[in-house]
């Protein structure tokens, strides 16, 4: 199911929780994430941002939007990409794509 907003919105923040192929949360202690967001139209990148990791062991982060962030109408693809410490990389979801769609302001 899409996640969707108006244009120029900043709330509410994405939280997801990362998880494995089996369902079970992933462990991000001393791991960063980003989030990623591209135009699903053309390709272009709008967001490659941090998160916040507010619960490590359970796999759960926030991304906090920044103005200009859905100044955009359209449908977009996103992702978290984790880089764990020992320096590998894991991009979640890897079976699907998460979509977000901004709807256009009225005014």
């Amino acid at each position: 199911m899409p996640f969707t907003m108006k244009q120029n919105d900043t709330s509410p923040v994405v939280h997801a929780t990362l998880q494995d192929g089996e369902g079970v949360a992933v462990d991000l202690t001393g791991s960063t994430v980003m989030f990623h967001m591209i135009n699903a139209a053309d390709g272009t990148v709008k967001i490659d941002g941090p998160t916040v990791i507010t619960e490590p062991t359970n796999g759960i982060v926030w991304y906090h939007w920044l103005t200009g962030d859905t100044d955009t109408p359209g449908t977009f693809y996103v992702e978290f990409e984790v880089t764990y410490p020992s320096g590998s990389i894991e991009t979640f979801p890897n079976n699907k794509d998460l979509t977000v769609i901004v709807k256009p302001e009225l005014s």
